[in-house]
């Protein structure tokens, strides 16, 4: 895959690498946001859409009825989504082919935090919940187009947020509400940028020039 990074404001960033805090939102928070489309999403962890050109009622004795319409969609979510909870990241593909960064990315915040390796920030962050007695998932997002039919979940987004390459840690048995996992200092396998140096760190990244994580 390559390595991972967060993206926000330098004093999110710095107190995430010096003491360790992951801080978790819940899905239906995301629900609300509204804020151009950045954070805010609200098909975010839905899980089912359907979609259409054409419907028809059936009334209780069983007659068929053209409903008037010219196209329709339906989305079902999960009925719990607070107590889902999400820590998103960056992930940044190691294969020169990949998409160049979008830099709409770093409107995100003007830091970067980047994991020199992902596998034990992944590791310590598993741990973590462990001893909340809760489990963590951890995977790429994949992209379905707006007129997509079928399951979703938490591991899936429309289209108009594929710039953001999300890797993205879900908790499916939360508390009920935000809540923050503690991984201690990960100034060892961590390092800080200004988000406008991001396109050159991935640039260098792919064409070999540096090695952030020199396991992936």
């Amino acid at each position: 895959m390559g390595t991972l990074c967060k993206i926000g404001r330098r004093e999110h960033m710095v107190a995430l690498q010096k003491n360790g805090d992951v801080f978790m939102n819940t899905l239906n928070v995301f629900w609300g946001i509204e804020d151009g489309g950045l954070r805010g999403d609200n098909l975010d962890g839905v899980d089912h859409m359907a979609n259409g050109m054409h419907a028809e009622l059936r009334t209780p004795s069983g007659e068929i009825i053209p409903a008037n319409v010219t196209s329709w969609a339906l989305q079902t979510r999960t009925a719990e989504p607070e107590k889902n909870n999400l820590f998103c990241m960056y992930a940044i593909h190691r294969d020169p082919e990949s998409d160049p960064i979008d830099l709409r990315v770093t409107e995100f915040g003007d830091a970067a935090l980047i994991m020199t390796n992902p596998d034990e920030f992944i590791n310590r962050l598993a741990d973590a919940a462990r001893k909340t007695n809760r489990s963590i998932k951890a995977d790429l997002v994949t992209y379905v187009p707006a007129n997509y039919i079928g399951d979703v979940g938490l591991f899936a987004k429309t289209e108009p947020f594929r710039y953001q390459s999300e890797w993205r840690f879900a908790m499916e048995d939360g508390p009920g509400n935000p809540m923050t996992l503690n991984i201690g200092d990960i100034s060892d396998i961590s390092t800080l940028i200004n988000s406008d140096e991001l396109e050159e760190f991935v640039n260098e990244y792919r064409s070999g020039k540096l090695d952030a994580n020199p396991t992936a």
